[in-house]
């Protein structure tokens, strides 16, 4: 009995050049970095540039050239490092108040990392240039000030960004997750540079709860500055006293006074 033969399937060879010129070179190694940017947000004390550091650290381990920029503001540990609120510090390649000072000096490098993004006017503009020319970017920076009104440019980035990392602190009041901040100093800047004891990270019921203490102290402070302060002491003489004119003599009312204090003992002795 002749058995029938089974043919083997038959395996199709893939052309990847052939491909690539029919489907917009898929399946290719591209020969440029295609670019990357990376966003760090949070509240304060929640470790964003121990995060920007790690990064950092890491491409440079890679060794891929980093440009690490820091605002020139921000001079609250140092001024020629990034440094967090516990003391870890790693050098900056420059301090800057626009991002655009920094010319065309990126483009020498693999990696540009910014600092405190919030505090770059150009932030938003910069950082998609930069990650479109092929580099990766790294920002860090507040999502939100102290009274949780979002920074526009860094919530833009978040549509821009290929990644995005929501960092939380511990709340200072009840130590839940915080992802806002609550400013202890009576100031009313919105860009305030501060360091430990300016602000505190707290969570949501907290916030609220420190909000509405802080909005009834300024009320109360309001009222009081317009109240007029009176003086400690004050003596009141006679003579300060107004003088009401009744259109009688001194002397007709003493008269006047005497001739009625016998019938008034008189009433006195009767009711008692």
């Amino acid at each position: 009995m002749q058995m029938a033969s089974t043919s083997s399937p038959v395996c199709a060879s893939i052309n990847l050049e052939d491909n690539s010129s029919r489907h917009g070179n898929y399946g290719c190694v591209p020969k440029d970095p295609c670019g990357e940017l990376q966003l760090i947000i949070g509240p304060m004390y929640a470790g964003k540039t121990t995060e920007l550091m790690k990064r950092v650290t890491r491409e440079i381990y890679a060794h891929h050239k980093c440009y690490i920029v820091k605002h020139s503001k921000d001079t609250r540990y140092c001024t020629q490092s990034l440094c967090t609120h516990n003391m870890a510090k790693l050098v900056a390649t420059i301090s800057v108040t626009k991002l655009s000072d920094i010319g065309d000096v990126w483009k020498e490098y693999d990696v540009v990392a910014v600092d405190e993004g919030q505090f770059f006017s150009d932030v938003l503009e910069f950082s998609k240039k930069v990650a479109d020319a092929g580099k990766k970017v790294i920002v860090s920076a507040l999502d939100s000030d102290y009274l949780r009104e979002p920074f526009r440019d860094i919530c833009l980035l978040v549509g821009l960004a290929d990644s995005v990392t929501k960092l939380t602190a511990v709340c200072t009041v009840c130590s839940h997750d915080a992802s806002f901040t609550h400013r202890v100093v009576d100031n009313q800047e919105r860009e305030l540079v501060g360091s430990v004891g300016m602000y505190i990270a707290v969570c949501r019921r907290c916030y609220i709860e420190k909000r509405r203490k802080k909005e009834l102290q300024h009320k109360a402070m309001t009222y009081n500055d317009h109240i007029p302060a009176a003086s400690a002491t004050q003596e009141v003489s006679d003579e300060s006293l107004p003088i009401l004119s009744t259109g009688v003599s001194p002397e007709a009312e003493a008269a006047e006074i005497s001739e009625q204090e016998p019938a008034t003992k008189k009433r006195v002795r009767e009711w008692a």
